[in-house]
């Protein structure tokens, strides 16, 4: 979570952006898209339609997440700065959940984001951590 209330405030601010700009899109594209959702496109009390326009809206994004995290991940080697916190694992998490919605880390992505952030990184999350596999 940060040792310096300036550490403690970027992890708190990258946690917050993987959530809006992470998982609420996801959650837009699925809601709006999934037959199960038919009906139920919002949760809580009423029963509401799907909007189609809203699942264009969320892939794009979720692109734009996905951008996001490319031109982060150039530029430092966590979201949050130089040690793997909160925000890593959140990222991890909403791109692994991006795969029920059918979308992927670009295949032109570049290594540390590629690395970093994909659904292959199982075991104790090996690669968003980047450290070696067990022996």
């Amino acid at each position: 979570m940060g040792k310096t209330p300036i550490e403690k405030a970027e992890v708190m601010m990258w946690n917050a952006i993987a959530e809006a700009q992470g998982g609420m899109p996801v959650a837009e594209v699925l809601r709006n898209s999934h037959p199960a959702m038919k009906g139920r496109a919002l949760p809580g009390p009423l029963n509401l339609d799907q909007i189609p326009e809203l699942v264009t809206r969320g892939q794009q994004r979720v692109d734009a997440f996905f951008a996001l995290l490319e031109e982060r991940l150039s530029q430092s080697p966590w979201l949050a700065g130089e040690t793997f916190s909160l925000a890593d694992i959140t990222a991890f998490v909403f791109v692994d959940f991006a795969r029920v919605i059918k979308a992927r880390i670009p295949p032109k992505a570049t290594p540390p984001q590629k690395s970093g952030m994909t659904a292959s990184a199982r075991g104790p999350m090996r690669r968003v951590a980047r450290v070696s596999p067990p022996r």
